[in-house]
């Protein structure tokens, strides 16, 4: 076989048989897939759409907007680390608050090409904006002429315990104890803080054993819980019992809004006034969503993350280990295989 000894034959061959067994489980993943029809039909109806956008590479610029007046918008820079207000009568930037005015460029993520990946802005009823900065695992309060306060940042760099690559944080003014509820997405749960005595402290966290990067929460005008969770391919709402009262699958999810409600952000309740129910370490899942497998606990978050990112929605939690192995496997035997050849002609061209 190609020439190589026994063992490197024997090793090569070892891969290849492990190649070939995840490629059966990927098809086993694709065949169920075919035959579900809350999965398929959902990808299809998605792919079928004509307003569908594909996802794109860098370098994009903007990832979030936020309306804050009759003729003005707050727009998430994502290119430029900022976040800026323009006048959409005559496309004058009337504000604009960078990130390096706070953190220095040796936080988060690598200057220039993702610094902050900031994902998100929200015009707050006081004037400020609530702004985060994903690679630097924190929601900070901008006030236009003086900047950042420190002390209602929420988060801090790389303190995972708090929030870790977090996104779409939902303002709950709440009078004078306002809260936030954060997608924590790569500690795959959702998060509620509330101000205390002039800090943050988490007053509620929910999860369950199939959340997979979750990327948007919303509280709702009844209590409840509107959560879009990524590599799971759900939408689900969650009630004041901390149980999921519906959920869609199959479907891919950034961000998630409850259309036709005539209420505002006033209108909605911090978890500790609703006494929601925390639930902090998982429970049964609801829907076809994979992450819960015991195969998942064995991978770092941030792998299965990254991998559940890039892997289509019908790929279970085995099926992407088993993706991942297979690739691995087959470059390791390919790797063999070459570097043996390099060395057999550079042996042979030594002794010339």
């Amino acid at each position: 076989m190609f020439g190589l000894p026994t063992r490197l034959r024997a090793l090569v061959a070892v891969l290849c048989v492990v190649s070939a067994l995840a490629a059966g489980v990927v098809a086993v993943d694709f065949v169920d897939n075919e035959r579900d029809p809350s999965v398929g039909a959902a990808a299809a109806d998605q792919a079928d759409r004509p307003y569908a956008v594909p996802r794109t590479d860098r370098p994009h610029r903007w990832h979030d907007v936020d309306r804050v007046g009759p003729n003005r918008l707050a727009v998430a820079d994502i290119g430029r680390d900022s976040v800026f207000v323009v006048d959409t009568r005559t496309g004058e930037r009337t504000y604009e608050w960078s990130a390096q005015s706070a953190y220095d460029l040796d936080s988060g993520g690598p200057f220039p090409r993702d610094w902050t990946h900031l994902n998100d802005v929200e015009h707050l009823p006081d004037g400020r904006y609530m702004v985060s900065l994903r690679n630097q695992d924190s929601v900070v309060f901008v006030e236009p002429g003086s900047g950042v306060d420190p002390a209602w940042t929420l988060g801090a760099d790389d303190d995972d315990r708090i929030l870790d690559e977090q996104h779409n944080p939902d303002y709950i003014p709440a009078g004078g104890q306002p809260a936030v509820l954060v997608a924590d997405s790569q500690n795959d749960r959702i998060v509620e803080y509330r101000r205390q005595d002039g800090s943050w402290a988490r007053t509620w966290t929910w999860t369950d054993d199939a959340m997979a990067w979750p990327r948007d929460a919303d509280r709702l005008p009844n209590g409840h819980t509107l959560v879009g969770d990524t590599n799971s391919g759900r939408v689900l709402e969650v009630d004041t019992d901390g149980d999921v009262v519906w959920a869609i699958d199959g479907v891919g999810v950034y961000d998630v809004e409850r259309i036709g409600l005539d209420a505002t952000r006033n209108d909605t309740t911090p978890a500790d006034e609703l006494g929601l129910e925390n639930r902090p370490s998982g429970g049964a899942a609801t829907g076809s969503g994979s992450a819960g497998t015991p195969v998942a606990g064995l991978v770092p978050p941030v792998v299965r993350n990254s991998v559940g990112f890039v892997a289509p929605l019908w790929l279970s939690t085995v099926g992407r280990v088993a993706a991942v192995t297979g690739a691995v496997s087959a470059a390791l035997a390919a790797g063999v295989v070459v570097g043996h050849r390099v060395y057999r002609y550079r042996a042979s061209g030594a002794k010339a």
